[in-house]
């Protein structure tokens, strides 16, 4: 269920910060931070961001570094740009990445708070186009 909802119209510039389900369907530049969010990039959507969040679905065009706890898919006719951290990667036929993929398993962990600590100390650097 999406809690809210940022149409094609919305353009930000800034911290976009969230909880539940949130999909953008605008653009948005500087960083979209969350600690148990789910993230939908619509198809026509321009993010110029750095992202924290929990599980991350992209269906239009990212540029900047995903933080992922759970899970992050790209979908066919999506471009991302940028550097993955995640526990699961899904990676659709016809989606473009150019960037690194690192895996953190829950395993390599002894509990959700190191993963939490794990995330949380990542830094944020802001891409801009």
């Amino acid at each position: 269920m999406i809690n809210t909802l940022l149409g094609h119209d919305t353009n930000i510039r800034g911290s976009l910060e969230f909880q539940g389900t949130i999909r953008i369907d605008g653009k948005v530049s500087g960083k979209i931070l969350t600690n148990s969010g789910t993230l939908i990039i619509g198809e026509n959507s321009v993010i110029c961001a750095d992202i924290k969040t929990d599980t991350i679905i992209i269906m239009g065009k990212v540029i900047g570094n995903i933080d992922a706890a759970n899970r992050v898919e790209i979908h066919s006719g999506a471009y991302v740009k940028g550097d993955i951290s995640t526990n699961t990667v899904l990676i659709k036929k016809g989606a473009f990445l150019k960037g690194r993929c690192k895996i953190i398993r829950k395993e390599d962990f002894n509990t959700d708070k190191q993963i939490i600590k794990y995330f949380a100390k990542k830094s944020l650097t802001t891409f801009y186009m």
